[in-house]
Protein backbone atom coordinates (compact mmCIF):
# COMPACT_ATOMS: atom_id res chain seq x y z
CA UNK A 1 0.00 0.00 0.00
CA UNK A 2 2.81 2.43 0.92
CA UNK A 3 4.65 1.60 -2.30
CA UNK A 4 1.52 2.27 -4.35
CA UNK A 5 0.97 5.58 -2.55
CA UNK A 6 4.55 6.61 -3.27
CA UNK A 7 4.08 5.77 -6.98
CA UNK A 8 0.92 7.86 -7.12
CA UNK A 9 2.70 10.80 -5.48
CA UNK A 10 5.60 10.57 -7.96
CA UNK A 11 3.15 10.39 -10.84
CA UNK A 12 1.32 13.47 -9.59
CA UNK A 13 4.63 15.37 -9.26
CA UNK A 14 5.62 14.41 -12.81
CA UNK A 15 2.27 15.58 -14.20
CA UNK A 16 2.48 18.82 -12.24
CA UNK A 17 6.03 19.57 -13.47
CA UNK A 18 5.06 18.72 -17.04
CA UNK A 19 2.12 21.14 -16.80
CA UNK A 20 4.45 23.89 -15.60
CA UNK A 21 6.84 23.25 -18.48
CA UNK A 22 3.97 23.51 -20.97
CA UNK A 23 2.70 26.67 -19.33
CA UNK A 24 6.07 28.42 -19.50
CA UNK A 25 6.95 27.37 -23.05
CA UNK A 26 4.13 29.02 -24.95
CA UNK A 27 0.79 27.46 -24.17
CA UNK A 28 0.25 30.05 -21.46
CA UNK A 29 -0.55 32.42 -24.34
CA UNK A 30 -3.43 30.29 -25.62
CA UNK A 31 -6.27 31.44 -23.30
CA UNK A 32 -8.23 34.28 -24.94
CA UNK A 33 -11.41 36.08 -23.95
CA UNK A 34 -13.66 38.86 -25.18
CA UNK A 35 -11.84 42.11 -24.32
CA UNK A 36 -14.99 44.20 -23.99
CA UNK A 37 -16.15 41.76 -21.32
CA UNK A 38 -13.02 40.96 -19.32
CA UNK A 39 -10.97 44.10 -19.85
CA UNK A 40 -13.52 46.79 -19.10
CA UNK A 41 -14.45 48.37 -15.80
CA UNK A 42 -17.87 47.78 -14.21
CA UNK A 43 -20.26 50.70 -14.64
CA UNK A 44 -19.99 53.37 -11.92
CA UNK A 45 -22.85 53.53 -9.43
CA UNK A 46 -23.79 57.22 -9.56
CA UNK A 47 -25.68 57.91 -6.35
CA UNK A 48 -27.01 61.41 -5.79
CA UNK A 49 -25.83 63.49 -2.78
CA UNK A 50 -29.50 63.83 -1.81
CA UNK A 51 -32.58 61.63 -2.15
CA UNK A 52 -34.15 61.64 -5.61
CA UNK A 53 -34.10 60.32 -9.17
CA UNK A 54 -31.38 61.33 -11.63
CA UNK A 55 -30.48 60.63 -15.28
CA UNK A 56 -26.85 60.49 -16.39
CA UNK A 57 -25.32 60.43 -19.88
CA UNK A 58 -21.63 60.23 -20.72
CA UNK A 59 -18.72 58.19 -21.98
CA UNK A 60 -15.66 56.15 -21.01
CA UNK A 61 -12.22 55.46 -22.47
CA UNK A 62 -10.65 52.18 -21.30
CA UNK A 63 -7.11 50.89 -21.90
CA UNK A 64 -6.18 47.27 -21.11
CA UNK A 65 -2.73 45.65 -21.15
CA UNK A 66 -2.04 41.90 -21.08
CA UNK A 67 1.58 41.65 -19.95
CA UNK A 68 2.16 37.94 -20.62
CA UNK A 69 0.86 38.20 -24.18
CA UNK A 70 2.29 41.68 -24.82
CA UNK A 71 -1.13 42.66 -26.16
CA UNK A 72 -3.41 45.62 -25.60
CA UNK A 73 -7.04 46.58 -26.03
CA UNK A 74 -8.60 50.04 -26.31
CA UNK A 75 -12.34 50.67 -26.13
CA UNK A 76 -14.79 53.53 -25.83
CA UNK A 77 -18.25 53.44 -24.26
CA UNK A 78 -21.41 55.51 -24.51
CA UNK A 79 -23.20 55.30 -21.15
CA UNK A 80 -26.72 55.97 -19.89
CA UNK A 81 -27.80 55.50 -16.27
CA UNK A 82 -30.99 56.14 -14.32
CA UNK A 83 -30.38 56.29 -10.57
CA UNK A 84 -32.83 56.27 -7.64
CA UNK A 85 -31.19 57.34 -4.36
CA UNK A 86 -32.97 56.75 -1.04
CA UNK A 87 -32.05 57.40 2.57
CA UNK A 88 -30.34 54.05 3.14
CA UNK A 89 -29.70 52.75 -0.35
CA UNK A 90 -29.96 53.17 -4.10
CA UNK A 91 -31.02 51.39 -7.26
CA UNK A 92 -29.79 52.00 -10.84
CA UNK A 93 -30.33 50.64 -14.32
CA UNK A 94 -27.65 51.24 -16.85
CA UNK A 95 -26.96 50.66 -20.55
CA UNK A 96 -23.65 50.94 -22.35
CA UNK A 97 -22.69 50.60 -26.00
CA UNK A 98 -19.01 50.03 -26.69
CA UNK A 99 -16.52 49.64 -29.54
CA UNK A 100 -12.77 49.14 -29.69
CA UNK A 101 -9.87 47.10 -31.00
CA UNK A 102 -7.57 44.38 -29.69
CA UNK A 103 -3.93 44.17 -30.82
CA UNK A 104 -2.77 40.54 -31.23
CA UNK A 105 0.90 39.65 -30.66
CA UNK A 106 1.08 36.19 -29.03
CA UNK A 107 -0.34 34.25 -32.00
CA UNK A 108 2.19 34.24 -34.83
CA UNK A 109 -0.41 33.97 -37.60
CA UNK A 110 -2.03 37.27 -36.51
CA UNK A 111 0.90 39.10 -34.87
CA UNK A 112 0.68 42.87 -35.35
CA UNK A 113 -2.98 42.94 -36.38
CA UNK A 114 -5.62 45.09 -34.70
CA UNK A 115 -9.12 43.57 -34.83
CA UNK A 116 -12.22 45.55 -33.95
CA UNK A 117 -15.09 44.56 -31.66
CA UNK A 118 -18.33 46.17 -30.47
CA UNK A 119 -21.26 45.33 -28.29
CA UNK A 120 -23.99 46.15 -25.80
CA UNK A 121 -24.28 45.61 -22.02
CA UNK A 122 -27.44 46.42 -19.99
CA UNK A 123 -26.90 46.35 -16.25
CA UNK A 124 -28.66 46.62 -12.87
CA UNK A 125 -26.89 47.85 -9.75
CA UNK A 126 -27.67 48.91 -6.22
CA UNK A 127 -26.21 49.80 -2.85
CA UNK A 128 -27.06 49.71 0.84
CA UNK A 129 -25.36 52.18 3.17
CA UNK A 130 -25.27 53.52 6.70
CA UNK A 131 -25.21 57.26 7.39
CA UNK A 132 -22.19 58.67 9.26
CA UNK A 133 -22.79 62.42 9.61
CA UNK A 134 -21.99 63.74 6.10
CA UNK A 135 -20.85 60.34 4.79
CA UNK A 136 -22.25 56.99 3.69
CA UNK A 137 -20.61 53.62 4.30
CA UNK A 138 -21.96 50.42 2.83
CA UNK A 139 -22.00 47.77 0.12
CA UNK A 140 -22.82 47.75 -3.59
CA UNK A 141 -23.56 45.08 -6.17
CA UNK A 142 -24.20 44.83 -9.90
CA UNK A 143 -25.36 42.27 -12.47
CA UNK A 144 -26.29 42.26 -16.13
CA UNK A 145 -25.90 40.71 -19.58
CA UNK A 146 -23.32 41.23 -22.27
CA UNK A 147 -23.07 40.80 -26.05
CA UNK A 148 -19.89 41.22 -28.14
CA UNK A 149 -19.44 41.04 -31.92
CA UNK A 150 -16.96 42.08 -34.63
CA UNK A 151 -13.84 40.84 -36.40
CA UNK A 152 -12.11 39.91 -33.15
CA UNK A 153 -15.05 37.71 -32.14
CA UNK A 154 -15.01 36.05 -35.59
CA UNK A 155 -11.25 35.44 -35.31
CA UNK A 156 -11.64 33.81 -31.89
CA UNK A 157 -14.07 31.27 -33.37
CA UNK A 158 -11.67 30.52 -36.26
CA UNK A 159 -8.58 30.34 -34.04
CA UNK A 160 -10.24 27.99 -31.56
CA UNK A 161 -11.36 25.69 -34.37
CA UNK A 162 -7.76 25.68 -35.66
CA UNK A 163 -6.57 24.88 -32.08
CA UNK A 164 -4.47 28.05 -31.88
CA UNK A 165 -6.31 29.29 -28.78
CA UNK A 166 -9.03 28.31 -26.38
CA UNK A 167 -11.76 30.61 -25.13
CA UNK A 168 -11.88 31.56 -21.47
CA UNK A 169 -15.33 32.11 -19.91
CA UNK A 170 -17.03 31.32 -23.18
CA UNK A 171 -20.48 32.69 -23.83
CA UNK A 172 -23.82 30.90 -24.06
CA UNK A 173 -25.71 31.57 -27.29
CA UNK A 174 -23.82 34.85 -27.72
CA UNK A 175 -24.70 36.13 -24.24
CA UNK A 176 -22.68 36.51 -21.07
CA UNK A 177 -23.83 37.11 -17.51
CA UNK A 178 -21.70 39.29 -15.31
CA UNK A 179 -21.77 40.71 -11.81
CA UNK A 180 -19.90 41.57 -8.65
CA UNK A 181 -19.84 43.87 -5.67
CA UNK A 182 -17.80 45.39 -2.89
CA UNK A 183 -17.47 48.21 -0.37
CA UNK A 184 -18.69 51.77 -0.85
CA UNK A 185 -17.75 55.04 0.85
CA UNK A 186 -19.28 58.41 -0.10
CA UNK A 187 -18.40 61.80 1.34
CA UNK A 188 -21.22 64.31 0.74
CA UNK A 189 -19.67 67.76 0.32
CA UNK A 190 -22.92 69.63 -0.29
CA UNK A 191 -26.27 69.12 -2.04
CA UNK A 192 -24.61 68.99 -5.49
CA UNK A 193 -21.12 67.71 -4.73
CA UNK A 194 -19.82 64.33 -3.56
CA UNK A 195 -16.64 62.23 -3.53
CA UNK A 196 -17.01 58.45 -3.50
CA UNK A 197 -14.73 55.40 -3.38
CA UNK A 198 -15.52 51.82 -4.38
CA UNK A 199 -13.40 48.71 -3.86
CA UNK A 200 -14.61 45.30 -4.96
CA UNK A 201 -14.39 42.36 -7.33
CA UNK A 202 -16.41 40.82 -10.14
CA UNK A 203 -16.66 40.12 -13.85
CA UNK A 204 -15.99 42.25 -15.78
CA UNK A 205 -13.36 44.21 -13.93
CA UNK A 206 -11.70 41.60 -11.72
CA UNK A 207 -10.43 43.24 -8.57
CA UNK A 208 -11.31 46.87 -9.10
CA UNK A 209 -11.08 50.23 -7.42
CA UNK A 210 -12.97 53.36 -8.48
CA UNK A 211 -12.91 57.04 -7.50
CA UNK A 212 -15.90 59.17 -8.45
CA UNK A 213 -16.18 62.95 -8.03
CA UNK A 214 -19.34 64.94 -8.65
CA UNK A 215 -19.42 68.74 -8.88
CA UNK A 216 -22.80 70.13 -9.79
CA UNK A 217 -23.98 68.38 -12.97
CA UNK A 218 -20.51 67.05 -13.88
CA UNK A 219 -19.20 63.65 -12.78
CA UNK A 220 -15.62 62.40 -13.23
CA UNK A 221 -14.62 58.78 -12.65
CA UNK A 222 -11.29 56.92 -12.65
CA UNK A 223 -11.12 53.14 -12.32
CA UNK A 224 -8.41 50.48 -12.28
CA UNK A 225 -8.66 46.71 -12.27
CA UNK A 226 -6.47 43.60 -12.10
CA UNK A 227 -7.55 40.21 -13.45
CA UNK A 228 -5.25 37.27 -14.27
CA UNK A 229 -2.46 38.78 -16.44
CA UNK A 230 -4.68 41.72 -17.43
CA UNK A 231 -4.59 45.25 -16.03
CA UNK A 232 -6.76 48.14 -17.19
CA UNK A 233 -7.49 51.77 -16.42
CA UNK A 234 -10.58 53.78 -17.38
CA UNK A 235 -11.55 57.45 -17.42
CA UNK A 236 -15.21 58.46 -17.52
CA UNK A 237 -17.14 61.69 -17.79
CA UNK A 238 -20.88 61.83 -17.20
CA UNK A 239 -23.38 64.63 -16.86
CA UNK A 240 -26.78 65.02 -15.23
CA UNK A 241 -29.52 65.70 -17.75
Amino acid sequence: MKRRSAQLIRKFVHIFMFSLIIAFTGCIYKPYYHPGYMGSQPAPILNSPTKGNTNYLGGTINYESESKKNEESVLGKLLFQRNHTYKYGSFSYHTEMFAGYHSIEAIEEKAGEKLNYYGLAPQLSGSLFYLLKESRLGFYGYTGMFWEFGKYDDWMDEAEEAELIWKELEDFNGKKLFGGGGFLFENIIDEKSMLSFKLGAGLPGGFHGMINYRKGSNIFNVGINELFESESVSFSYMRVW
